[in-house]
């Protein structure tokens, strides 16, 4: 029983989601993608990818940064694998000031960092 429960509250989720993405006026284009990842939706993450839209950089490095900071690695792995040259545009600082795990583990890292 709680598996139907949970099959429907995901199909809720997208059914909300897709909603909410095709309403233009609220939605805008180049927060699209940065709502997908936000729901931790790697399917909507990659169908926004095919659209023109969702290929430019207002629309991509706000939603990579934001995969990198919820630690979604699968949606980040999305994103890079279809926009490599994406990586040299983020703010690794503000992952560091966050506290996140790729710098927490490093101490080397965090003192260069930190200098």
């Amino acid at each position: 029983e709680s598996f139907m429960i949970s099959d429907f509250s995901s199909q809720l989720d997208l059914l909300l989601l897709n909603a909410v993405l095709s309403d233009t006026i609220m939605c805008r284009p180049e927060g699209r993608l940065k709502l997908a990842v936000q729901w931790k939706r790697a399917d909507v993450t990659q169908r926004l990818l095919q659209e023109p839209q969702a290929a430019q950089p207002e629309s991509l490095l706000p939603a990579l940064q934001a995969a990198l900071e919820l630690q979604h690695l699968e949606i980040t792995q999305i994103l890079l694998t279809n926009t490599p040259d994406a990586a040299v545009s983020l703010d690794l600082l503000s992952l560091y000031s966050l506290e996140h795990p790729l710098f927490t583990g490093s101490e080397l890292l965090r003192e260069s960092l930190s200098q």
